[in-house]
Protein backbone atom coordinates (compact mmCIF):
# COMPACT_ATOMS: atom_id res chain seq x y z
CA UNK A 1 0.00 0.00 0.00
CA UNK A 2 1.40 3.32 -0.83
CA UNK A 3 1.16 6.00 1.00
CA UNK A 4 0.30 9.42 0.27
CA UNK A 5 1.87 12.76 1.37
CA UNK A 6 0.09 16.34 0.72
CA UNK A 7 1.98 18.21 -1.85
CA UNK A 8 2.41 21.22 0.74
CA UNK A 9 4.10 18.62 3.18
CA UNK A 10 6.85 17.49 0.62
CA UNK A 11 7.23 20.99 -0.28
CA UNK A 12 8.30 22.35 2.92
CA UNK A 13 10.13 19.09 4.05
CA UNK A 14 12.46 19.50 1.11
CA UNK A 15 12.98 23.17 1.45
CA UNK A 16 13.46 22.32 5.14
CA UNK A 17 16.36 20.08 4.03
CA UNK A 18 17.83 22.41 1.46
CA UNK A 19 17.88 25.43 4.02
CA UNK A 20 19.73 22.87 6.61
CA UNK A 21 22.22 22.27 3.60
CA UNK A 22 22.72 25.48 2.88
CA UNK A 23 23.48 26.79 6.44
CA UNK A 24 25.77 24.11 7.17
CA UNK A 25 27.30 25.24 3.78
CA UNK A 26 27.68 28.71 4.98
CA UNK A 27 29.08 27.95 8.37
CA UNK A 28 31.57 25.83 6.58
CA UNK A 29 32.92 28.59 4.05
CA UNK A 30 32.60 30.85 6.67
CA UNK A 31 35.52 28.47 9.24
CA UNK A 32 37.85 28.25 6.02
CA UNK A 33 37.37 32.17 5.67
CA UNK A 34 38.55 32.81 9.25
CA UNK A 35 41.25 30.07 8.47
CA UNK A 36 42.58 31.52 5.32
CA UNK A 37 42.59 35.21 6.91
CA UNK A 38 45.27 33.83 9.09
CA UNK A 39 47.38 33.52 5.96
CA UNK A 40 46.01 36.67 4.77
CA UNK A 41 43.80 38.76 5.05
CA UNK A 42 42.33 39.76 2.11
CA UNK A 43 41.47 35.99 1.48
CA UNK A 44 37.73 34.27 1.55
CA UNK A 45 35.66 31.28 0.12
CA UNK A 46 33.09 32.23 -1.59
CA UNK A 47 30.40 30.41 -4.11
CA UNK A 48 29.54 30.76 -7.51
CA UNK A 49 26.15 31.69 -8.92
CA UNK A 50 24.99 29.80 -11.39
CA UNK A 51 24.48 32.75 -13.05
CA UNK A 52 27.07 34.52 -12.91
CA UNK A 53 27.98 37.39 -15.45
CA UNK A 54 32.20 37.20 -14.84
CA UNK A 55 33.62 34.97 -17.33
CA UNK A 56 36.46 33.85 -14.33
CA UNK A 57 33.32 32.64 -11.59
CA UNK A 58 33.23 28.90 -11.87
CA UNK A 59 29.23 28.16 -11.30
CA UNK A 60 27.86 26.02 -8.72
CA UNK A 61 31.50 25.47 -7.21
CA UNK A 62 33.79 26.92 -4.44
CA UNK A 63 36.16 29.48 -5.16
CA UNK A 64 39.17 31.19 -3.13
CA UNK A 65 38.66 34.97 -3.67
CA UNK A 66 41.59 37.45 -2.88
CA UNK A 67 40.82 41.01 -2.56
CA UNK A 68 43.36 43.36 -4.02
CA UNK A 69 43.66 47.13 -2.98
CA UNK A 70 42.47 49.18 -6.83
CA UNK A 71 41.21 46.22 -8.65
CA UNK A 72 39.01 43.34 -9.22
CA UNK A 73 39.05 40.43 -6.63
CA UNK A 74 41.35 37.64 -7.58
CA UNK A 75 38.88 34.37 -8.22
CA UNK A 76 40.48 30.66 -7.87
CA UNK A 77 38.45 28.05 -8.78
CA UNK A 78 38.44 25.25 -5.82
CA UNK A 79 37.88 22.37 -8.46
CA UNK A 80 39.02 19.13 -9.09
CA UNK A 81 41.21 18.84 -12.15
CA UNK A 82 38.75 17.81 -14.42
CA UNK A 83 36.19 20.57 -13.89
CA UNK A 84 34.23 18.28 -11.11
CA UNK A 85 33.03 19.90 -8.18
CA UNK A 86 35.14 19.26 -4.74
CA UNK A 87 34.41 19.94 -1.43
CA UNK A 88 36.10 22.58 0.92
CA UNK A 89 38.67 20.95 2.87
CA UNK A 90 41.87 21.48 4.68
CA UNK A 91 43.31 20.84 1.48
CA UNK A 92 42.74 24.91 0.63
CA UNK A 93 45.02 25.60 3.43
CA UNK A 94 47.52 23.77 1.98
CA UNK A 95 46.95 24.73 -1.84
CA UNK A 96 47.32 28.98 -0.59
CA UNK A 97 50.05 27.79 2.27
CA UNK A 98 52.13 26.40 -1.26
CA UNK A 99 51.07 29.50 -3.33
CA UNK A 100 52.37 32.04 -0.70
CA UNK A 101 55.38 33.88 -2.43
CA UNK A 102 56.51 36.06 1.08
CA UNK A 103 57.36 32.58 2.55
CA UNK A 104 61.34 32.31 2.14
CA UNK A 105 60.77 28.32 2.15
CA UNK A 106 57.97 27.95 -0.81
CA UNK A 107 60.40 30.70 -2.55
CA UNK A 108 63.14 28.34 -1.79
CA UNK A 109 61.48 25.34 -2.56
CA UNK A 110 59.77 27.14 -6.20
CA UNK A 111 63.35 27.88 -7.16
CA UNK A 112 64.90 24.20 -6.45
CA UNK A 113 61.59 22.88 -8.35
CA UNK A 114 62.44 25.22 -11.25
CA UNK A 115 66.21 24.29 -11.17
CA UNK A 116 65.25 20.65 -11.52
CA UNK A 117 63.08 21.55 -14.76
CA UNK A 118 65.71 23.62 -16.22
CA UNK A 119 68.30 20.53 -15.67
CA UNK A 120 65.86 18.12 -16.79
CA UNK A 121 65.33 20.31 -19.92
CA UNK A 122 69.00 20.37 -20.42
CA UNK A 123 69.01 16.84 -20.31
CA UNK A 124 66.11 15.96 -22.78
CA UNK A 125 68.10 18.23 -25.12
CA UNK A 126 71.31 16.73 -24.95
CA UNK A 127 69.93 13.09 -25.33
CA UNK A 128 67.46 14.03 -28.19
CA UNK A 129 70.89 15.66 -30.22
CA UNK A 130 72.65 12.16 -28.98
CA UNK A 131 69.97 10.15 -30.50
CA UNK A 132 69.89 12.68 -33.44
CA UNK A 133 73.47 12.07 -34.03
CA UNK A 134 73.04 7.90 -33.88
CA UNK A 135 70.37 7.97 -36.35
CA UNK A 136 72.66 9.95 -38.93
CA UNK A 137 75.53 7.41 -38.45
CA UNK A 138 73.33 4.65 -38.69
CA UNK A 139 71.94 6.41 -42.07
CA UNK A 140 75.63 6.74 -43.42
CA UNK A 141 76.50 3.08 -42.27
CA UNK A 142 73.41 2.18 -44.67
CA UNK A 143 74.74 4.47 -47.49
CA UNK A 144 78.23 2.52 -47.54
CA UNK A 145 76.35 -0.57 -47.44
CA UNK A 146 74.29 0.77 -50.75
CA UNK A 147 75.48 0.01 -53.91
CA UNK A 148 75.16 3.04 -56.95
CA UNK A 149 76.03 6.34 -58.05
CA UNK A 150 75.18 7.50 -54.65
CA UNK A 151 78.74 9.00 -53.93
CA UNK A 152 79.17 6.33 -50.97
CA UNK A 153 81.80 3.73 -51.30
CA UNK A 154 80.82 1.11 -53.47
CA UNK A 155 80.98 -2.97 -52.37
CA UNK A 156 82.85 -5.27 -54.48
CA UNK A 157 81.51 -8.37 -53.01
CA UNK A 158 78.42 -8.57 -54.75
CA UNK A 159 77.49 -10.62 -57.85
CA UNK A 160 78.09 -8.78 -61.39
CA UNK A 161 74.28 -8.02 -62.41
CA UNK A 162 75.32 -9.80 -65.60
CA UNK A 163 76.53 -12.80 -64.57
CA UNK A 164 73.44 -13.16 -62.78
CA UNK A 165 71.11 -12.63 -65.25
CA UNK A 166 73.31 -14.79 -67.35
CA UNK A 167 72.57 -17.92 -64.24
CA UNK A 168 69.05 -16.91 -64.25
CA UNK A 169 68.42 -17.05 -68.27
CA UNK A 170 70.37 -20.87 -67.83
CA UNK A 171 68.56 -21.96 -65.41
CA UNK A 172 65.36 -21.21 -67.25
CA UNK A 173 66.71 -23.39 -70.22
CA UNK A 174 67.26 -26.00 -68.80
CA UNK A 175 63.67 -26.35 -67.52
Amino acid sequence: MDLSLPDSYVVDEVTRLLEEQVEANIEEARHWTRELRKIDPGLSVVFGREKADDPWVSPGRWMIQKEVPGQEPLLIPWENADGSYRPLSSAVLAFMQEADMWNSRNRRERQERQQRLREAQQRQKAREAEQREDEIALAVRAGRRIRGDSGMKVRTDLKDRKKILAEKKVKREKI
